[in-house]
């Protein structure tokens, strides 16, 4: 059992070696079946996906249209409430084999170890399987993908658009009535395949593009996929969308780099400075986007300090800053920078090279005014052109 943030615990998965490559060889053959349904904005633990993606083409989204009502979606607990029975129920639809769904049920209802007794639940799903985001993806398509697209759009009277990566979602509403009337029903739809929306963390935003200062209307935030989105205005003069660490994932961070400095302050420098860097470079895979630069640079900075502070109480000859800044002159710690600049988006005409005399490698990205804009992708890399379409 793992503890959560909030408290609470949740089951890890440690399967064998044999059923992971098992439960591999179902995965695979399940994502063959359900990736012929899936929506196109559903973009979590699929193929030819990713976070940044997803990221991506809400951004676009919201730049690109009318847009101003935004619902932020949680789903309470939901790899913890998953119910067995209504899951296996949706896999028998397309599945007719069932040696495979004797296998999903015996995954499903495996006993977890909570101390010293055997607990076989009834519903939720022990995370740690290559099974358990494919499952998880096939029970949201039903609950929230197909009702969002038969039914939200078709009594809609505005545009509604819907982005989801796993159980982390949003919905955009053009008009507030919509907005409203599909915050009302969310609950009940979930309630209704044995789910509870987090009253608390749902919430209707205003999202539209900011006005003049003198309307007295300030648009709110929303949070995705650890980042906050907000409207934020550019060196021109303009607004934007921009997106920054969120608040509760960057204070996690900046405490982890400072226990971990303290509990391995005893190993050689060497080994200290190569687990460093690699730490340092799988943040700013991640969180490396634009507008994000203080959070990488508030990062960086503490990761520094906790790294000096506690090699100085090592015991024996203290570091001082005048030794420390040689240390890191002959072996510097990775320094900030946007890794996730530019996303090349699923399905995008302009990426693929269809366009004209566009090649392949062009890659799409709203400018500041909300046009569509261009950047091709030279040979070296250090040239670059930029239009406007």
């Amino acid at each position: 059992m793992l503890p959560k943030r909030n408290g609470t615990r949740r089951p890890l998965g440690l399967p064998a070696l044999e059923d992971k490559i098992v439960a591999k060889a179902v995965a695979m053959l399940l994502e063959a079946i359900y990736e012929q349904d899936v929506y196109d904005f559903s973009h979590g633990f699929r193929p030819g996906r990713n976070p940044h993606q997803a990221l991506h083409e809400v951004r676009q989204g919201l730049l690109g249209s009318r847009i101003g009502q935004v619902i932020d979606c949680d789903i309470s607990a939901f790899f913890d409430t998953l119910p067995h029975d209504t899951l296996l129920a949706m896999l028998r639809q397309r599945i007719k084999d069932g040696r495979v769904l004797q296998l999903i049920e015996m995954w499903l209802k495996a006993g977890i170890l909570a101390g010293k007794e055997m607990v076989f639940p009834d519903k939720g799903r022990p995370q740690g399987s290559v099974l358990s985001p494919l499952l998880a993806n096939v029970y949201v398509h039903d609950v929230l993908d197909t009702w969002f697209a038969t039914v939200v759009q078709a009594h809609c009277r505005g545009k509604v658009v819907l982005w989801r990566y796993a159980d982390d979602c949003v919905i955009g509403c053009e008009l507030e009535e919509d907005a409203r009337r599909i915050k009302e029903g969310l609950p009940k739809r979930v309630a209704k395949y044995g789910l509870e929306i987090n009253t608390e963390k749902t919430q209707r935003v205003d999202f539209g593009r900011p006005q003049r200062p003198t309307s007295g209307r300030t648009p709110g935030t929303f949070r995705l996929l650890g980042f906050v989105h907000s409207w934020g205005k550019t060196w021109r003069g303009g607004y934007t969308i921009k997106r920054q660490t969120e608040g509760k994932r960057l204070r996690r961070t900046l405490g982890e780099f400072w226990r971990w400095c303290r509990d391995h302050r005893h190993r050689p420098l060497q080994e200290q400075y190569a687990l460093l860097c690699a730490k340092l470079r799988g943040y700013y895979q991640y969180y490396g986007i634009r507008c994000n630069s203080p959070c990488l640079d508030l990062v960086y900075h503490t990761a520094t300090r906790a790294w000096r502070y506690w090699l100085n109480r090592r015991g024996g000859r203290k570091m001082t800053w005048r030794a420390f800044g040689r240390m890191m002159a002959a072996s510097a710690l990775p320094r900030p920078k946007i890794v996730q600049g530019w996303v090349e988006c699923w399905g995008d005409p302009l990426a693929h090279g269809t366009s004209g005399s566009r090649r392949a490698g062009v890659r799409t990205e709203t400018d500041d005014a909300g046009g569509l804009s261009h950047r091709a992708t030279l040979p070296y890399g250090n040239v670059r052109h930029r239009g406007t379409v």
